[in-house]
């Protein structure tokens, strides 16, 4: 919730996530802190009488703020342009949600610490409270996007949480008052003999053990949302594996529930990646209709594949073999956790060889995560002190979480030019991995695969470190002239590596991993550079031939939407100049229409796209050939929208929304607000164009609503690749006050042909849905617009 109150000011960049979960991960350690120190050697009415004085005071900011991170961004406090915005990011959820989660974060181990000292039966291990503490997190986290934020604004859930909070006041008190009434006598506390204080080595293990994961589900969200595929929401998978962990292994759950868990996973994931149709109904005629539909399902397209069978065949082998106890659990899980690391590290090969769909590469990675996971959270719980030592315990548990927060969100982008931190912390994973138990009769066993484990960690770390140093075509050359006996392996190496030879450009920082690429066309000879935002295509240039670099390709081409519009453009102001605002530069390809005498004012949030795009004219010169033709260009570093605010009325002719986070428009340029801006800065006569195209969000609802909701008309047009001329495929969208103001546009189309067939692309007018309602900067619904079918 405050992570989207802030992404007006920042964007839809996943860094704003992750500093968000540094920030939540350090007010955790605060609270686990004050905990820790609390319940040392005070006596129990004094830390009642404490904490109630911490509560209160933390209810103070919430109920005067309700997390309104705009009344500083708007003032006193307004985001850095030039500079990486993670220190301000951190700085006002200091300051607007420091207090009230610093005294939330306190409750689990404070609460568990307090029942530790009761005479309850259970009380001389209270950790279960922790799994129970993170179900909680969890259910919260689940029906978050899918339940609260498509039926409540953020406004009025700011309100709920003021209303949450003071009954966790309410809750906390009379907790206090039940612990008080039961806690155990001074005689039994004097003849209690003291629990031995853990050794500095298990502290270190116990942060290195937390570090671990934290690190993991970071680095697994950012490289699936950029390297893999930029699908919404899918940052709650690594989130909800990581908590489901803890639930796991600190609940007192039987090993069966373990055995029905992994069972069903690999059987919904086979159901669903096989296209297999979905059960209706119960009972036996259910049943056999399914087992019909599924034998023609499978006749019709046998898109089961080999890595699926393999991948369920192994499972419950696994399973079968592992699964009758707990230290069997980990036993298997040691096992598997190598296997799938190097699953992962030779990703580029194996989905080559076994042609791996999208939603299996992210299953495996996903995968890796969850068994680390267990792996370490397992130990963590296995290993965990006498209730004595409890708050100690969770705060060097905490410790480790917020280092792996730091690594990741703060640390990392400045060090390694890709998500390097990712596979390297796994390779650490399995330097660490923990001890296991096994019969006598095949003890032997275990110091070689401690030492597998363990060995591969190690050369895994070389391997990342060749991949990610040495250009491909030296590796290549090396690894041929390596012995035979290692020749192989040799070339699976350098596969992997960074082809350099054709990288202008790159560069990470705080809004991602940003490269530009050169490459020549097989067909004509000609050269090409590329601009990339992870692995998504943000436009190209021709560069050779020279005359070529005039030509507007991808999703800008002159034979599409965008050509019609300029086209219409032209010849309702029939000479006169035309004034343009651009919302993300990209490659600056809107610049090649423009002529002498236009206004161009582009406006742009990441400086590497300004430092590629507009300083270096030898990757794209669009920009600058613009101003050699007298074209009057202006470019402003910042978040598009608050930028745009500061532009003077009614200035622009054409506004364009083409910003772009990866493969996601950024929503908070698509609300009422936004638009409201937007028509405040639209010359008389002018147009809005909207660039929707994304391969798992179909916007055009969202914009057909918000059409009739500001009394304006839209059209829309979809457009095909076509790889012979360079065009891309497209959905853009042209609002106006007045179908008038789109003069010729709507009776403009495109007639396009390929070797097999021919059609024309023309505009229609934009749909709406009144039951998606109209999305505003306090509410919106990413889960309405999915396109689940893919």
């Amino acid at each position: 919730m405050v992570g989207k109150i802030l992404l007006p000011y920042l964007g839809g960049t996943p860094s704003v996530w992750n500093t968000c979960m540094v920030f939540f991960q350090a007010a955790l350690l605060g609270g686990y802190t004050y905990a820790h120190w609390l319940t040392k050697n005070r006596p129990f009415k004094s830390q009642i009488f404490i904490h109630g004085i911490v509560l209160g005071v933390a209810f103070l900011p919430l109920a005067i703020m309700r997390f309104d991170a705009g009344i500083l961004a708007r003032t006193i406090l307004p985001p850095p342009t030039s500079s990486n915005p993670a220190l301000w990011l951190l700085f006002v959820l200091t300051l607007v949600a420091g207090l009230p989660f610093f005294a939330v974060s306190t409750s689990a181990p404070l609460l568990q610490k307090w029942f530790s000292t009761s005479d309850h039966p259970d009380a001389k291990d209270p950790y279960f409270l922790y799994g129970a503490s993170n179900l909680g997190s969890m259910i919260g986290l689940l029906i978050y996007p899918f339940v609260i934020e498509p039926k409540i604004g953020v406004a009025t859930q700011a309100v709920l949480w003021v209303f949450g909070y003071a009954g966790l006041i309410g809750m906390t008190v009379l907790c206090a008052m039940m612990a008080s009434k039961r806690q155990v006598s001074e005689n039994t506390k004097r003849n209690t003999v003291a629990d031995p204080s853990p050794s500095n080595f298990t502290r270190f293990r116990w942060v290195a053990l937390a570090f671990i994961p934290s690190s993991l589900m970071l680095g697994t969200t950012t490289y699936l949302t950029t390297d893999i595929a930029a699908i919404p929401l899918l940052w709650i998978l690594p989130l909800s594996l990581y908590i489901l962990s803890f639930i796991l292994v600190f609940s007192h759950i039987p090993a069966s529930v373990y055995l029905l868990f992994v069972i069903s996973m690999p059987i919904i994931w086979l159901a669903k990646t096989a296209n297999l149709p979905e059960w209706q109904g119960f009972g036996f005629e259910a049943l056999t209709s399914w087992l019909d539909d599924t034998a023609r399902a499978l006749k019709k397209d046998t898109s089961v594949s080999f890595f699926q069978i393999t991948y369920t065949l192994l499972t419950v082998m696994f399973v079968g073999l592992f699964f009758k106890s707990h230290n069997r659990i980990r036993l298997g899980m040691v096992l598997v956790t190598p296997i799938l690391f190097l699953f992962v590290v030779f990703m580029h090969q194996i989905k080559t060889a076994l042609d791996l769909r999208e939603v299996e590469i992210i299953g495996s990675h996903l995968a890796l995560l969850f068994v680390t996971a267990m792996l370490t959270h397992g130990e963590l719980a296995r290993t965990r002190p006498p209730a004595s030592h409890l708050t100690e315990f969770y705060l060097l548990m905490s410790l480790g979480g917020v280092l792996g927060g730091i690594f990741n969100a703060l640390i990392s982008p400045s060090i390694f030019p890709r998500i390097l931190e990712y596979p390297l912390v796994a390779a650490f994973a399995l330097i660490l991995l923990p001890g296991f138990s096994l019969p006598n009769a095949i003890k032997w066993i275990a110091v070689p695969i401690r030492t597998f484990s363990f060995l591969i960690g190690v050369v895994a770390v070389g391997i990342l470190l060749v991949q990610n140093c040495l250009d491909r075509s030296y590796a290549l050359e090396k690894a041929n002239s390596a012995p035979e006996f290692v020749r192989s392996f040799a070339r699976m190496i350098a596969t992997g590596c960074n082809d350099r030879t054709n990288l202008l450009f790159e560069e990470r920082n705080f809004f991602g991993c940003f490269t530009i690429q050169k490459w020549e066309s097989p067909t004509t000879g000609e050269m090409y550079h590329t601009m990339y935002h992870g692995t998504t295509n943000h436009g190209m240039q021709c560069v050779e031939p020279a005359e070529r670099r005039i030509d507007t390709l991808t999703y800008f081409h002159k034979v599409g939407a965008i050509g019609q519009l300029f086209e219409a453009v032209e010849k309702k102001k029939n000479g006169a100049p035309v004034n343009m605002g651009v919302l993300g530069v990209g490659t600056g390809t809107l610049a090649a229409y423009s002529k002498k005498g236009w206004g161009l004012t582009m406006y742009e949030i990441d400086p590497a796209v300004v430092k590629s795009s507009i300083d270096r004219s030898d990757y794209f010169s669009f920009v600058n050939d613009a101003k050699n033709r007298g074209v009057n260009v202006d470019i402003i570093l910042g978040d598009g929208r608050l930028q745009f605010l500061k532009a003077p009325d009614a200035s622009y002719d054409l506004i364009f929304m083409d910003a772009f986070t990866s493969d996601a428009v950024p929503v908070h340029l698509l609300t009422r607000e936004a638009f409201d801006i937007y028509l405040k800065k639209l010359a008389p006569g002018g147009i809005i164009v909207l660039n929707i195209a994304n391969r798992y969000l179909n916007f055009e609802h969202v914009l057909g609503n918000m059409t009739e909701d500001r009394n304006i008309v839209g059209m829309i047009q979809g457009g095909y690749e076509v790889r012979e001329i360079d065009k891309y495929g497209t959905n853009w969208v042209v609002m106006a006050r007045k179908t008038e103001d789109f003069g010729v546009l709507p009776e403009l189309k495109a007639e396009l042909k390929t070797d097999s067939e021919d059609w024309v692309e023309t505009w229609r007018k934009i749909e709406s849905n009144p039951k998606l309602g109209v999305w505003t900067d306090d509410y919106s619904n990413l889960p309405s617009i999915f396109k689940w079918s893919r």
